[in-house]
């Protein structure tokens, strides 16, 4: 089964790379090591079909600002405000 990934914005353009991070809300039905995903932004479908290779659950609370700025191109507080709007 082939899940979709949607992206509201092009973050660090990151999707124009061979492979890339993003931070998810965790459900561990979906998020498995194998998984296929369409990577849509917004309404645009992006490329064939990406593969999960790996995944590790971590807490909002332990995000670095490194962490932060090299998946979103933002600071540590506006990336957190992101994830707690998903």
């Amino acid at each position: 089964m082939t899940h979709d990934l949607r992206f509201t914005s092009q973050w660090n353009n990151k999707l124009i790379c061979q492979c890339f991070s993003t931070f998810r809300l965790w459900d561990e039905n979906k998020y498995k090591i194998g998984s296929r995903f369409n990577i849509w932004i917004n309404d645009h479908k992006c490329t064939d079909p990406a593969e999960l290779v790996d995944a590790t659950p971590i807490m909002l609370k332990d995000v670095t600002p490194a962490m932060a700025m090299l998946d979103t191109g933002h600071p540590l507080e506006y990336f957190q405000s992101i994830m707690q709007r998903m």
